[in-house]
Parts: structure tokens; sequence; C-alpha cells
């Protein structure tokens, strides 16, 4: 399997309790998103994420402002679905979709329903045989998986095309 689609089968999304447990100033925060996000969108050389992202999410509500500088786990969790979800989706769309999952669970438990569900989606892109997951879910996480499956989908074609054109 070439390099681009190799990466995305193996990708990981960080849980909830590997997030620092101590308040981060904002190039400690690009540091981890960026090192936990590289293997995606390296692909392009991309940047993932920077100060300038940040202060625009921020200045536009879509994350909440830093206490004292610092930022904790909530906006790392937001931060890192905001760069996933951005491939696809506008801010104000994100800002729905995240709002829609924060009203149904706790912080913690809506973050780490997403990372189950992005790795599930990534798993079952390279089944041979699809393994549809079930389907008896109610409709916030049924949104939620459809979301994170165009998202996975853009992340293939992405992968796909930057297999073909540096193949040897």
């Amino acid at each position: 399997m070439a390099r681009g689609l190799e990466l995305l089968q193996q990708y990981r999304c960080p849980r909830w309790e590997e997030f620092p447990n101590i308040d981060l100033y904002m190039d400690q925060v690009l540091t981890f998103l960026n090192k936990h996000l590289e293997d995606i969108f390296r692909l392009n050389n991309e940047k993932v994420l920077t100060g300038s992202m940040v202060n625009n999410y921020v200045k536009h509500g879509i994350v909440e402002k830093p206490i004292k500088k610092k930022y904790n786990r909530t906006h790392l969790a937001y931060l890192y679905v905001l760069c996933l979800f951005k491939k696809v989706y506008s801010m104000e769309e994100i800002s729905s979709l995240i709002k829609m999952q924060i009203e149904i669970s706790d912080i913690e438990d809506a973050y780490n329903t997403f990372c189950n569900e992005m790795e599930a989606c990534i798993l079952n892109l390279f089944q041979e045989e699809k393994k549809y997951i079930d389907n008896n879910t109610d409709g916030a996480v049924k949104l939620l998986r459809e979301v994170i499956q165009s998202v996975v989908s853009s992340l293939y074609v992405e992968a796909t095309i930057y297999d073909k054109t540096h193949s040897s």
C-alpha cells in the first residue's frame, strides 16, 4: 500500500485522556495538535493549525476564549475536531455540529464518541467487506457518523491522489 493510504489506514485519534491535563499556551497547543494531525495533513504540505487560525476561531466564537492565554482540554477537543471537519464543512456548519453533540453529551463523551466514530469509519473504508456500524443509534450519533464519513472520504481521495502522483 502506498504511503498516503497507509498513513490514513493507521491513523488514530488522541483520546480525551491523552490530552495534557494542564492548561497550555498557544505554542504548546499548536505543537500538540499539529503533531497529532500531521500524518493526515502532511501529504499536501497543508498548514494544519496556526496561531492566526486559532485566534480567528476564538474571534468568531467557534472556540471559547482562552483563560489567561491558556487553553484547556475543551479547547483542544474543539480545535482538533475543527481541523478535521474544515476539510469538508464551513465554520458555521462545524459550529452547529459541535453544539448539537454537546447538547446531548458532555464534552469528554462527545469527543471520545467522535474519535471512536472516526476510527470506525477509517477501518470500514479499508475493509474488503464493508461492515456498516449499528444503525440503531440516535439521530445525533447517526449525523455525526455521516459527517465523519464525508471527512474520511475526502481524506481518502487526497491520500489516493498523493500516492498516484508520488509513486515511482
